[in-house]
């Protein structure tokens, strides 16, 4: 399911195809799209030609080590299969070094793994973030017999990860636990993240409680999105109003990110001011004593908030032989731009044209530079 959800986030499927090739394992691979309940998604069906195939630890990492992938891929497979290992020694109660794998240690789990692994490498996926785990329920057979959902290893593979059960037949295997645990940095229902593209893959089967998909989202989640910071706030009633003002310049180059004054009534009837300042956690010891050297406060609140903002970038503009600086923010695929206003100013007074005037002309030729709407 994993395959199909990456492939169909549009990754070429005969790339994939000859890459898996290139392994030389005794499995023959189909791709195609099927319905789900309601739902289109990609079913890659990896069949092994031949009997089940018992492997240990030192036989499964010498066939990493013997792939066509990348020495990245090849670490974070062996990963994968010495959690799942560790599970499976841990579940039957033997050494680490005597684990060996049936079902997860053959040759479409290989492909499974491997492939996984090879599919985020080359779609350039930085992070994982996983929604907490459907184990489904009821029974699974196994090589093992018959085995109570969550099976053995399963259970002792997502310890520590959030989890629920809903359906009636297995839907969480040893194998993709492994990949969830050995690749996941969240587990949470879902994050703050800008996303462009949605790939589902199918499962083998068709189950009447919901749609046999899972799902992958493929975005970008940056600290410039999403950033934890500090909210202070006091009221003065009592400073000269240019010591207040000067305060201002102190804060900023102090490390606030933001500052600004609201005129408010005090007790005994008295106009005074409500500072509020925005800054980052490992600014408030530095403002603190900014705030207590310049106004006549004796103390401040801080509450802890959160702030989402557009990613943004500066851009140099040679208009008219005049370098003008533009600031450009963007949201996905909405853009927001804005010339520097001393740059602007700086050519009005060269030139005596207003500020209006040069303002609008820079944003129609940044719109036309670069080929945006000029509504």
């Amino acid at each position: 399911m994993l395959l199909g959800a990456l492939l169909d986030l549009g990754f070429p499927e005969e790339k994939f195809i000859e890459k898996i090739k290139e392994m030389k394992l005794n499995v023959d691979i189909e791709i195609k799209r099927v319905k789900r309940g309601s739902i289109s998604a990609l079913l890659v069906e990896v069949d092994e030609r031949g009997n089940e195939i018992r492997r240990g630890r030192k036989e499964i990492f010498d066939l990493i080590d013997s792939s066509p992938f990348s020495d990245s891929v090849k670490e974070k497979g062996k990963k994968v299969f010495e959690n799942l290992l560790s599970a499976e020694a841990k579940v039957h109660g033997y050494k680490l070094e005597n684990a060996h794998l049936h079902e997860a240690g053959a040759d479409d789990a290989l492909v499974d793994i491997l492939g996984t692994l090879y599919l985020i490498e080359e779609l350039g996926i930085e992070e994982v973030i996983s929604s907490p785990v459907n184990l489904g329920g009821g029974f699974v057979k196994s090589s093992h017999g018959e085995l109570p959902v969550p099976a053995p290893a399963v259970g002792e593979l997502l310890k520590n990860v959030p989890v629920y059960s809903h359906g009636s037949s297995e839907l969480t295997t040893p194998t993709g636990s492994a990949l969830l645990v050995s690749l996941t940095r969240e587990f949470t229902p879902f994050p703050n993240f800008l996303y462009e593209k949605i790939g589902y893959g199918a499962g083998s089967r068709e189950i009447e409680e919901f749609p046999n998909v899972l799902r992958v989202f493929l975005g970008k989640r940056s600290k410039d999105l999403e950033e934890s910071i500090l909210e202070i706030e006091f009221e003065v009633d009592d400073m000269d109003p240019q010591i207040l003002g000067s305060f201002m310049d102190k804060a900023l180059g102090s490390g606030a990110l933001d500052i600004f004054y609201v005129p408010i009534y005090m007790k005994k009837n008295r106009p005074g001011v409500l500072v509020k300042i925005i800054c980052r956690r490992e600014d408030i010891q530095t403002l603190t004593g900014t705030i207590f050297s310049y106004t006549s406060t004796i103390g401040f609140r801080v509450k802890e908030t959160k702030r989402l903002k557009m990613e943004r970038e500066e851009k140099e503009l040679d208009f008219k032989g005049e370098k003008i600086r533009v600031k450009i923010s963007s949201w996905g695929d909405f853009k927001k731009f804005k010339p520097e206003y001393e740059d602007i100013l700086s050519i009005s007074e060269k030139t005596g044209r207003s500020v209006y005037e040069i303002m609008n002309d820079v944003i129609v030729f940044f719109k036309e530079k670069h080929g945006l709407k000029k509504d």
